[in-house]
């Protein structure tokens, strides 16, 4: 992978003689002429057009399997992803930087059975200047990290971290990288939630500590910004929400840095093109479906961004030829994976619907199987942990791997009505919905966050339930610290795993598989 620019090399001082030190004059002499006559070529320059674009949240989405809502067109995939990203440097291709805003690889089987080299090949074809390391960089722990880091043709930034052990930035973690578009030096620097090791397994990440980002951020821009670079990019894996619930890091980055020509965000998946603070911010959601551009006028003289234009720009899989190097690629990609994805496990009598914030049919049935399955009282699940539906007919190991995609294992643990209260209590005050087996509660969206959720079933607060959690739960994952504190068993079961066996042994009954509402996660609107 590129690495952070060489410091020059020491001149080759002449070791003695007068004509040698009068040619060391003269050469110092024309040194001083060439800086100044550089200075003053970018004093008296035009304004020049910068683009930057930004992709965010790939999650290994290398085929399309998104449809546009609204017009039903085919969203994303890596062959149009690549088209997009070209037509839009072919626009400006002098003066266009690409970055990515993080969670590259962790997302889908064709990227999670390699440990994301398929989507890192992907982007060494893409080729951004940069890549902030999101949470999910994380999840199969730091070595791996590594090994995808050295296969990257372009560095992966991470400033806010630090090595516990040593208060030290790991040497793996690059905090900014410089390039120059048209003359102009763009710093581009990256920084990651403050809260990354409860939104990746925290055993991975227990070595290090993930800093204030706002803090990291302004002091680089200090330290850049102009000495050594004219404009800086800040990109940030934390971003803004509808809800207002996830933007906080974001909007205090815009205040504390006005003078950042723009705010490359992600993390929550949502499309944003916008101004924060006069900052320029752009999100461009998830998936490899939408591409986010930026186009500033830069005038060199005051070296201030004089207009910008913001967009997000859907990927629409018919737009434009896909790219055939791209397309056979991910061919390749298949033949790797294809034996194990192509498996038919089963049938779904109806659409398994997913949906992060309310009861839903494929929660239910991942809950109520695991709780059968280990003879559990109650079955937990966090409701952001199952990430695609699974669509009525052949259900492929591709389709479970899709909705289950992290490698997350079944915890058994035991709790008092208490803890359970005080675990659903917890979630709903990181605004988090759990998916429940054995247990029905209610969610009051009036109420503050923390105070929302109602238990309905009649549980005993000093009684033990047997309950089963993953174990991203059970390491204070979502907020759930009361399970910090409590030993679990591993039973080293992925979850995904349950879910196929489950589909498997249905197939063999001649059953095809099913599952309906029955309100045990109930919303109070009034």
């Amino acid at each position: 992978m590129p690495r952070s620019p060489r410091p020059p090399r020491s001149p080759r001082w002449p070791r003695s003689g007068y004509g040698s030190l009068r040619r060391l004059g003269s050469a110092l002499a024309l040194l001083v002429l060439a800086a100044q006559v550089s200075a003053c070529s970018l004093v008296r320059r035009e304004p020049v057009r910068l683009t930057v674009l930004a992709t965010s949240d790939f999650h290994g989405a290398l085929e399309s399997r998104y449809k546009d809502p609204d017009s039903g067109r085919g969203l994303g995939g890596a062959a149009e992803l690549a088209a997009v990203v070209a037509r839009e440097r072919a626009r400006n291709p002098d003066g266009t930087v690409l970055v990515d805003a993080g969670d590259t690889i962790q997302g889908t089987a064709l990227s999670n059975l390699t440990h994301g080299a398929t989507s890192i090949d992907f982007f060494n074809f893409l080729a951004p200047d940069a890549s902030v390391i999101g949470n999910h960089e994380f999840d199969w722990g730091v070595e791996t990290l590594r090994q995808r880091i050295e296969e990257a043709h372009f560095p992966f930034l991470l400033a806010n971290v630090e090595t516990r052990a040593t208060g030290e930035r790991p040497a793996w973690a690059h905090p900014y990288r410089i390039v120059e578009r048209r003359g102009v030096r763009i710093a581009i620097i990256g920084v990651v939630t403050e809260t990354l090791a409860n939104e990746t397994l925290p055993q991975n990440v227990t070595a290090y500590r993930f800093t204030d980002p706002v803090a990291e951020a302004r002091e680089l821009v200090g330290e850049l910004v102009p000495s050594r670079a004219d404009l800086a990019v800040v990109v940030c894996h934390c971003g803004l929400s509808e809800g207002d619930i996830f933007g906080t890091e974001v909007k205090e980055l815009a205040a504390a840095l006005p003078r950042v020509a723009v705010i490359v965000a992600g993390h929550t998946h949502e499309r944003h093109a916008e101004r924060i603070s006069g900052v320029p911010v752009v999100q461009a959601g998830a998936s490899g479906r939408y591409v986010g551009r930026v186009d500033l006028l830069f005038d060199p003289r005051g070296r201030v961004v004089r207009s910008t234009e913001i967009e997000v720009l859907p990927v629409y899989a018919d737009s434009l030829p896909p790219d055939p190097e791209v397309e056979r690629r991910v061919e390749g990609y298949h033949e790797e994976v294809e034996t194990v994805l192509a498996e038919e496990i089963g049938r779904a009598a109806v659409d398994l619907d997913q949906e992060p914030d309310e009861e839903c049919r494929l929660g239910d049935l991942l809950t109520d199987v695991i709780r059968e399955r280990f003879g559990v009282d109650m079955a937990f699940q966090n409701a952001l942990g199952v990430r695609a539906p699974i669509a009525a007919g052949t259900v492929r190991f591709s389709d479970v791997y899709q909705a289950l995609p992290f490698d997350n294992t079944v915890v058994l643990m035991e709790l008092t009505g208490a803890q359970i209260e005080r675990m659903l209590s917890e979630a709903d005050a990181a605004n988090r919905v759990l998916f429940v087996s054995g247990l029905r509660y209610a969610i009051d969206p009036s109420r503050p966050a923390g105070e929302r959720v109602t238990v309905v079933t009649e549980i005993q607060q000093e009684r033990t339930y047997k309950v089963a959690v993953n174990n991203y739960m059970a390491q204070g994952g979502e907020n759930l610290s009361v399970l910090e504190a409590i030993h679990g068993t591993d039973t080293g079961v992925v979850l995904r795993d349950v879910l196929a066996d489950y589909f498997r042994e249905q197939a063999r009954a001649g059953v095809a598989v099913s599952a309906e509402l029955d309100g045990r996660i109930e919303i109070r609107d009034h």
